[in-house]
């Protein structure tokens, strides 16, 4: 659809840490921290308007009231993902253009994208 899985690998393999290493045994404070530590840098180095724009997907990872700390006056709100003939396709029929339904589709992706990265919230 619209991560294809090609963009998913080269996504994970820009990541600062494209492999989170794993906690053998009993988790202790240090190595969870050591884990949020290796996947916020992974949610900030993805790009995203979402938040204010500056600081990636790092909403994503943390607390509204952490990112609030982060970036004060931008909170990250995740989007919420439209359903496949949803408002917005309701006016699809109307959409008498190529041009017109090309954008519904380009808007549709770009959520749909976001979408899946803020999953993991």
């Amino acid at each position: 659809m619209a991560t294809t899985t090609t963009e998913t690998a080269s996504m994970i393999a820009n990541f600062p840490y494209p492999t989170i290493p794993k906690i053998n045994g009993e988790p202790s404070y240090k190595t969870l921290q050591e884990m949020k530590n290796c996947l916020r840098e992974n949610a900030v180095s993805v790009h995203t308007s979402l938040g204010g724009g500056n600081n990636g997907h790092l909403g994503a990872v943390v607390s509204n009231a952490i990112y609030a700390i982060i970036a004060p006056g931008t909170p990250y709100v995740a989007p919420v993902r439209p359903a496949e003939g949803g408002p917005l396709f309701a006016n699809n029929a109307a959409a008498a253009t190529i041009a017109h339904r090309m954008n519904l589709h380009n808007t549709h992706v770009k959520i749909h994208k976001d979408t899946l990265i803020c999953k993991m919230r």
